[in-house]
């Protein structure tokens, strides 16, 4: 396809259509033509535009390293706050460790305090048991020896009621048999 002008466009076209329509139409082809012109040549972009927009980039760019330095120095004193924090809670653990192991002593030494009183009642108990073992034996002994002379006075007592008995049965079967014999003879005689 080969360019022609818009002068060699309107002698085709007024051959055509005619003169009028000829005419409007190229009105009509070079307005569209200027207002794409200004369109595009609206969304270029001109040197100003770039060098604004370098200077924009520029300080930007500055911007952005003051910022990263600000950041860097922020880092740095977190890290330092966090070094000094650390060891900080290194000195309080030591501290707590020390303590602990104070509190441990001291806990050892009540345990062995307690065992050594505990041994004390202990002993003291056994000494207490066996004391009540020997008076309970003796208990037992005394008991024994007055359940023998108690045994006694009622094997006496027995003894003394046997004899009584024997008499008043003595006494009991001389008065029947002599009763009996009163009758006997009482009967015989008559």
């Amino acid at each position: 396809m080969s360019i022609i002008s818009v002068t060699q466009l309107y002698e085709q076209l007024t051959k055509g259509v005619g003169k009028e329509t000829a005419e409007n139409l190229c009105f009509y082809i070079n307005g569209k033509i200027k207002e794409e012109l200004e369109d595009q040549t609206k969304i270029l972009s001109t040197k100003e535009d770039i060098s604004g927009l370098k200077l924009d980039i520029e300080q930007l760019r500055a911007a952005t390293k003051e910022d990263v330095a600000g950041l860097k120095m922020d880092i740095e004193q977190l890290r330092m706050t966090t070094k000094g924090d650390v060891a900080s809670l290194k000195m309080d653990i030591e501290q707590l460790r020390a303590a602990t192991k104070e509190d441990v002593a001291g806990l050892k030494l009540d345990i062995e305090h307690l065992r050594a009183a505990t041994k004390e009642d202990v002993a003291g108990l056994k000494m207490d048991i066996e004391q009540l073992r020997i008076a309970t034996k003796l208990d037992i002994e005394h008991l024994r020896a007055a359940t023998k002379e108690d045994m006694a006075a009622v094997l006496i007592k027995m003894s003394e009621n046997k004899a009584e008995t024997m008499r008043w049965m003595f006494i009991f079967w001389v008065g029947q048999v002599a009763a009996t014999f009163g009758l006997l003879m009482m009967f015989l005689k008559r």
